[in-house]
């Protein structure tokens, strides 16, 4: 004898059965055709990769490494080792501070680029090479008369020691004070270093206007006559020819020589005794006409580094 449960059950299969047919005839009626599928995938443009377009999804390496050991730091512009090495032996070791200006007059020279970046470069190939250039040396003029003071030169010593080779300076605020001291009480003998300099680039940059004055024997002895008071200064002497009566005699030169002031660079108004900055790692040197000439000053050793993002792409 059948069940009757078991009837029921064999109306629930086959009703089920039924409506899964008619399901499925459905879906196939309303499928779309492999043709319209492929029309459909050809007007989906892929999209391209960008960094950009990454932001947020998964992790970024270079923020990942950042955040575990730092930026890598980044330093305002600055000479490079090999020049600040040339510079401590050529001023501090060996005491060189002869001024060679006169003797490149009428020789073409490389003009110096402006912009911080740039004049630490071009000067540090210069430097470092030894290769001789008037600009330059008008520069450097004042920077060694700073660096061969005995109460400087042992903290720029150190300062190299500290930014190339790692050493502590422990005595950092004593030798800075020392340094502060001389140079404060060498000021006016300082200051006038730096704007005798400022007259030999001045003069030297009018003869690369005007190259027929490099035979010229007004020329040839007012710059011999700026050299050697500029020896004399760096001594800590007096020529016995002021400042303002040299600045006279330049000017003089220029209007006799028809030397326009954009030609030499020159502008009498750029006084001032030159700024020096010592950090443990670091001294900056600039001044007035510096700054006008070059766009900037020189820095030797490694300045403090700037401070930046940990966060990628900044």
């Amino acid at each position: 004898m059948r069940h009757p449960w078991l009837n029921r059950i064999a109306v629930l299969v086959g009703v089920s059965t039924l409506l899964l047919v008619a399901l499925g005839y459905i879906v196939y009626k309303e499928r779309p055709s492999l043709r319209k599928i492929a029309a459909s995938l050809s007007t989906v443009q892929k999209p391209r990769y960008s960094p950009a377009s990454q932001a947020g999804r998964g992790f970024d390496f270079r923020s990942m490494v950042n955040a575990l050991i730092g930026p890598e730091p980044v330093y305002p512009p600055h000479l490079s080792e090999d020049a600040t090495e040339a510079l401590i032996g050529r001023f501090i070791e060996s005491g060189d501070t002869d001024v060679r200006v006169c003797e490149m007059l009428g020789e073409l020279r490389d003009a110096p680029p402006r912009g911080a970046a740039d004049v630490h470069a071009w000067a540090s190939d210069r430097i470092a090479n030894r290769m001789e250039n008037p600009y330059l040396e008008a520069m450097l003029i004042p920077i060694g008369a700073v660096l061969s003071r005995s109460g400087f030169a042992p903290v720029a010593t150190r300062v190299r020691d500290a930014a190339f080779g790692g050493d502590v300076m422990p005595d950092f605020d004593v030798l800075q004070a020392q340094a502060r001291s001389d140079l404060y009480s060498a000021a006016p003998q300082l200051e006038d270093v730096s704007l005798r300099a400022y007259h030999l680039y001045a003069l030297f940059r009018s003869v690369n206007w005007h190259p027929e004055l490099a035979q010229d024997f007004a020329t040839i002895e007012l710059c011999e006559q700026i050299e050697e008071r500029l020896e004399t200064a760096i001594a800590g002497e007096y020529s016995g020819i002021s400042l303002r009566s040299e600045t006279a005699e330049l000017l003089s030169w220029m209007a006799a020589n028809r030397v326009t002031a954009q030609e030499s660079g020159f502008e009498p108004a750029l006084a001032g005794t030159m700024s020096v900055l010592v950090t443990p790692t670091s001294v900056a040197f600039e001044s007035p006409w510096m700054k006008n000439a070059f766009g900037t000053g020189l820095v030797l050793g490694l300045p403090p580094a700037i401070e930046t993002s940990v966060q990628a792409g900044r």
